[in-house]
């Protein structure tokens, strides 16, 4: 009986640490299979040259280290792109 307890009140503690998040995307947030989205691990020269100048550049503020290395977001019509120093991280669809 007391095993049962046990096992019970251990799981009931288990319970709220098990959770999941949920990425919902709308229909209309697609892109193009024609178009070009960079991709992980690709250089910031290798991006400009396929798919030309970005819109907007947003650079991170504070100090740099090699800890904390700079990140910056390139925004093109649909997508935008992540860098951590000069290689793509993840490139994301509006």
């Amino acid at each position: 009986m007391k095993i049962r307890l046990l096992l019970l009140s251990s799981l009931l503690f288990l319970l709220p640490i098990a959770q999941a998040d949920i990425l919902s995307l709308s229909p209309d947030a697609q892109i193009s299979k024609a178009q070009h989205i960079p991709t992980r691990g690709q250089t910031m020269k290798t991006v400009r040259k396929q798919c030309g100048k970005p819109k907007h550049i947003h650079k991170s503020k504070g100090p740099i280290k090699p800890q904390w290395p700079r990140i910056t977001s390139w925004d093109y019509d649909g997508y935008s792109v992540y860098f951590e120093r000069h290689i793509v991280l993840h490139t994301v669809v509006h």
